[in-house]
């Protein structure tokens, strides 16, 4: 059965895209195997940048299949998943967990690649929960990694260290890897089409102040998440509208893009997000003396940072 995966998957070929492609091969594989563990976790990964909750769904069940058919590289694998879905829903705590729990049987097997992705989590869970030396040592370790033994990902490793260089505020810092990544992808002619650079590229110039370059990253990256439909990013950029045109002094535009975030959010569990566009609503309501916007997004504002898990 291994082998009509394999086969199904050249077949499927470019529809794989399409994870009810996938989804429909989950159907009829039901035998309580490693590939089924693979395919529940490659469902998870397609929708952990659109739809958190769904994907949350499916790794749970990967994860109880892996520790069932007692497989540790793919429990370690579907914990790592599980982590990163985790810290994008804002259970920042909870990814970490997993992440460690990850690690321990990663560093048990050896395994590079599995070391590479636990880093990854790690670090990326650290940076959001605002943990900058834990975020960066482990962000380092990926990119040692990475330089040895998967050269084919040092855009992503680039990507990861600007990231945190710019959460952080170190911008010189940040263009640097961002621009890293961009060379990368540019010298292996892999495609330039990743909402995630020109978002951070625009976060550096908005902290720089320099709002034209900042709105045209912007726009750049809010057409390359609808592209390809990744919801997390759109409402990242969204916000990176929102505030950039806040402090502009566009504030229609500041309120509309602000709006689409907590639309989209609607059908994406991304609370951080959520938290930051309702607390811009409810600071331009309260400047324009808008009683009733105020008390709703205030409202929300407080509900999404209580359920948020941010703190070690």
């Amino acid at each position: 059965m291994a082998i009509l995966w394999f086969l199904t998957i050249n077949h499927l070929g470019a529809q794989l895209s399409n994870v009810d492609s996938v989804k429909q091969v989950l159907q009829y594989y039901t035998t309580e195997d490693t590939t089924r563990v693979s395919i529940m976790k490659d469902i998870a990964v397609r929708y952990t940048y659109r739809y958190p909750d769904s994907a949350l769904s499916y790794i749970q069940k990967a994860l109880l299949l892996a520790k069932k058919i007692k497989s540790e590289k793919w429990t370690a694998s579907t914990s790592n998943t599980y982590g990163t879905i985790l810290h994008v829903m804002g259970n920042y705590p909870l990814s970490l967990e997993y992440n460690f729990s990850a690690l321990r049987l990663a560093e048990k097997l050896k395994d590079n690649e599995l070391l590479f992705n636990v880093y990854s989590g790690l670090s990326n869970a650290y940076r959001e929960g605002g943990d900058y030396n834990n975020a960066i040592y482990y962000a380092h370790i990926v990119r040692h990694i990475s330089e040895k033994n998967f050269i084919n990902q040092l855009h992503n490793t680039y990507k990861l260290l600007g990231s945190i260089y710019e959460k952080f505020n170190h911008l010189d810092s940040a263009s640097l890897y961002i621009e890293k990544s961009y060379q990368y992808l540019k010298i292996n002619k892999r495609p330039l089409t990743w909402p995630s650079l020109p978002y951070i590229m625009g976060n550096i110039y908005a902290k720089k102040a320099n709002y034209p370059l900042a709105l045209n990253y912007y726009r750049t990256g809010y057409w390359f998440a609808i592209q390809d439909k990744l919801n997390i990013n759109l409402m990242e950029i969204c916000n990176g509208l929102a505030e950039t045109f806040a402090k502009t002094g566009q504030t229609d535009s500041a309120i509309y893009y602000a709006k689409q975030t907590l639309l989209i959010g609607q059908s994406t569990a991304y609370p951080i997000t959520i938290l930051n566009a309702s607390s811009l609503l409810s600071d331009i309501y309260k400047a324009q003396h808008v009683t009733d916007s105020l008390v709703k997004y205030t409202d929300l504002a407080t509900s999404t940072k209580d359920s948020l898990f941010v703190r070690f």
